[in-house]
Formats: C-alpha cells, structure tokens, sequence
C-alpha cells in the first residue's frame, strides 16, 4: 500500500509539473485551437506558411529535410503554396514548392490518420493521357507534369500553364507520423518513388523547426516552439512521457504497481510502450554488439515501432545479424520471440526460453510484456536471450526448411 501511494504521488508530481500537452503553465495556441491530427487545416498549412514566410526556412527544409541539393533544385524564385495570400490548397496538393522559371516542382502529400485517396474511376484512358490519376501521388504528379487535373470524375486542363513543370525535375514526398505509401497511392510512380527515401517522418520536421526558432523574432519564435511542441507530443517525444517511462522502469516495485494502474496514464501509454520497445532494441542491439561481436545488418524503426504501438497493427519487429558467419533474426510478433538461422541454404528456427517467448510486444496487457519496461528486468531478459543465442543448441533447435 505504502509503495501503491508512493507511485501515485510521484505520478501527480510529474503531470503537475508537465502540465500535459507541451509543458509549463503558458497556453500553447495549438492546444487550444486544434486537436493535433488535423493533416490540413492545421499541419500542412502551418508548415507551408513558414516555408513561404522565410527562405532560409524553405532552404533548411529543401536542402536538409528532404535532402535535395542545390544542382537539384534551384530555390531562388520559388513559390510555395498554401500561403499567406493564397491559402487554399492547389489541386488538392497539401505542400507544392514551385519555381516556375526551371520547370521544377517539389510535391508533398501530409498523411497523419486519414486513409490514402483511391479513385477507382482514375485508371489509364484517352482522357487523361493513358496516365492514371488513381492514387494520390501520382495523381498530383501527373496534374503538375502533365498539366491535366481531375474534378468530379472529369479531367480538366490546368489553367495557368506556368505551373506545369518536367517530369525529370518534379519530386514528390509523403510526410506521414506513423504510415506508409501504400501501393496504390504511389501506383505509376514506383520506378522513382523510393519509400526509404521519400517518405518523410514527422520525427524529422523537429530538428527543421529546432532551426526555424533560432532564426526568427521572439514572438515569432515563441509559436514555432509551441508548434514543435506540439509535434513532440504527437510523436512520443516529450518529457512527461519520459518522465513517467523512468518512474516505472527506474524502480523494481513500480511496474506492477503502474500495470494495475494505467488508467493513471491512460492518455500515454501508447507512448509509454513506444519508448519501452525503442529501449529494448537498442539496448540488445548495443549488447549483441559488444558481448557476441555480432555484426548488425538491420533493427526496427521509429515507424514500425509505432504501427505497433499506435496503430495497433500484426508487425514483426526483428534484429538482422550475423553471429560466426550465420545470418540470424530476433523476432517478436504475435508468437512471442523467435530466433531464425540461414544454414546451408535451410532456414531453421527454434524458440527462447518460455520467459522470453511470452514476451509479445503486440500486447501489453500481459505481465511478462509490461515487466519489460522495468530496467533491471530488461537487462537481465537481454542477457538470457544473448547467452542462449550464443548456445548452439538454440541456433539448431526447432524446425528446418
């Protein structure tokens, strides 16, 4: 009971102390006015307004965020719309950066939660060029390429014949929190659209905005920061939900206390999770590294972490390596952890111990998963998983095929 009314105080203290939603006492206008997922009226419209407010904004965002270099794409001269006079959306396209004079254009499609737009009617025909308009992106690249766009089922030519750029100098990007393109928004794009290259995480417009408030006049930079704030709630990364993560993984009495109590954190336990997950790959990535000198070949993302934890989708999170020259795989999903093995042309595959095989990070609502979050547990799960990786009988035990 002592330690019950400990937790819940320390609890308090940190959201008193967080004030949720940003931090501190000031009112974040974001706050105030949006929900946070609001993918136009809130995000692309604010982001298109500073990037036409300041060049050296748009040169940040240009040159460091989407990583195009100056022989690329030449910024001098170039609109951006939405903005401050024109502030509805061209053709539908939430962020379009456009120098005319070069015939460049830059695309952006703003997806938070909503649902890629399919238009089953927008397939290949002599109406629109044999071009399809079918899926979002390649439907904004063809309205700016090829100068067609479509409108109620008809395809209609784009007036104004400057805003049609060459194909080979439009880029199109998918800035997205937790999903990926799918297949068909990107459709006849797939032999230039590159989703490791492409698709932009939110996690990235921060280190952007870090830059834009070192630039600007104090009020101005004021609500940049309340909007970056924004942004590191809307993706796990403020520091309540750190502080809460360390309350329960810094003390071996909190997490069951904290497992009988989440509705005390309920609002962000989806994040809570996030950083427990993060934690546990780095750690046994560094320890596999360094205990078994395996060589690492891949580990999961921010991303596919987050389809686990905040979209609540079926995804294998896996570690690739290399141990003794055999190519190996961690892999947790709704079985719990596995180990597979390359042996001789065969894929074998084998279980952990029970204590580690109950550990399924699809479902936190099990003891054995939610300990995990606890630091001296993690460290001691890692450890077993490590010694029995380097245990042969593990590497050789289960089924081959």
């Amino acid at each position: 009971m002592e330690n019950t009314s400990d937790f819940l105080d320390k609890l308090l203290k940190i959201n008193k102390e967080h004030k949720e939603k940003g931090g501190g006492d000031e009112i974040n206008i974001f706050d105030v006015l949006f929900h946070g997922y609001e993918e136009v009226t809130l995000h692309s419209r604010f982001i298109s307004y500073l990037l036409s407010h300041n060049p050296e904004f748009l040169r940040l965002f240009v040159r460091n965020i989407l990583e195009i270099g100056e022989n690329d794409f030449d910024l001098n001269n170039c609109e951006v719309y939405p903005n401050d006079k024109e502030k509805v959306e061209k053709w539908e396209i939430d962020l379009l950066i456009i120098n005319k004079q070069k015939r460049q254009a830059i695309l952006i499609e703003n997806k938070l939660n909503a649902i890629d737009s399919i238009h089953e009617n927008g397939n290949p025909c002599k109406e629109n060029n044999y071009k399809s308009y079918r899926g979002q992106l390649e439907r904004y690249y063809y309205t700016i390429t090829a100068g067609l766009y479509k409108k109620n089922n008809r395809y209609l030519e784009i007036e104004d014949k400057s805003f049609i750029c060459d194909k080979d100098k439009t880029y199109v990007y998918y800035l997205t929190l937790h999903k990926d393109p799918s297949t068909d928004t990107i459709g006849e794009l797939k032999h230039f659209f590159d989703p490791t290259k492409h698709k932009i995480n939110y996690y990235k417009i921060q280190d952007w905005l870090e830059s834009c408030t070192h630039k600007e006049k104090p009020f101005f930079s004021k609500i940049i920061q309340q909007y970056l704030n924004l942004i590191k709630r809307i993706t796990t990364d403020n520091k309540r939900v750190l502080a809460i993560t360390d309350l329960i993984a810094e003390n071996e009495n909190y997490w069951q206390i904290a497992f009988n109590n989440i509705d005390s954190f309920k609002d962000v336990y989806r994040d809570i999770k996030w950083h427990t997950i993060h934690r546990f790959f780095t750690e046994l990535t560094h320890e596999l590294k360094i205990k078994i000198k395996a060589e690492i070949k891949s580990i999961p993302n921010e991303n596919s972490i987050a389809k686990v934890t905040h979209a609540n989708k079926k995804e294998e999170l896996k570690i690739e390596f290399t141990h003794n020259g055999i190519p190996l795989q961690i892999v947790n999903d709704d079985k719990g952890f596995t180990l597979t093995s390359g042996i001789r042309d065969k894929i074998c595959w084998g279980y952990f111990s029970d204590n580690i095989k109950n550990i399924k990070f699809q479902d936190f609502s099990n003891e054995e998963t939610f300990y995990i979050i606890n630091n001296e547990n993690r460290k001691s799960i890692i450890g077993q998983m490590i010694k029995e990786i380097d245990d042969d009988k593990i590497r050789y035990m289960g089924t081959c095929s």
